[in-house]
């Protein structure tokens, strides 16, 4: 029987931490947006988004911080420079996307930066390009056909 190494899940920890923290942070950026409530066509206001993101990311971060409690972990943790690089890479993939989305318009774009976003989380390239196309179908449907805001078409001017 091998002997491991009993290591607290501190990613989870870090996650949490992170997802009450941008909550907090965007609770206190929208405390100055002026909402009356609902309007007369049903509208919740500007206020209604990122209150709404931030009550997610709040439940979000309460649960990994409740599931990594006293929760130890038999498997080896992930080197710290590690995280560090996988965590800079991924950021440089978002200031890339961000970049891209002029050019490419947010189909291009998008596919793109969640295909390789994916890979880099150790997932198969077939997969994450599977999950990437579901993943802007569904905005696509969302927000182009049912809430009719059109998304950047970028020099292409693609129309998806």
């Amino acid at each position: 029987m091998q002997n491991k190494q009993v290591l607290k899940k501190d990613g989870d920890v870090w996650l949490g931490t992170v997802l009450l923290g941008t909550s907090l942070l965007i609770l206190f950026l929208t405390r100055s947006v002026h909402s009356i409530g609902l309007g007369d066509n049903f509208d919740p206001g500007p206020k209604a988004f990122p209150m709404g993101l931030s009550m997610l990311l709040l439940i979000g971060g309460l649960i990994e911080l409740y599931k990594t409690r006293g929760t130890p972990s038999t498997t080896e943790a992930p080197k710290t420079e590690t995280r560090a690089k996988t965590v800079l890479q991924l950021m440089g993939l978002f200031v890339i996307y961000v970049i891209l989305i002029p050019w490419f318009g947010f189909s291009i774009s998008s596919l793109v930066m969640a295909t390789f976003m994916m890979v880099l989380l150790d997932n198969s390239w077939k997969l994450s390009l599977i999950v990437s196309i579901i993943l802007i179908a569904v905005i696509y449907c969302l927000f182009v056909l049912l809430f009719k805001v059109p998304l950047p078409g970028g020099v292409f001017g693609m129309p998806f």
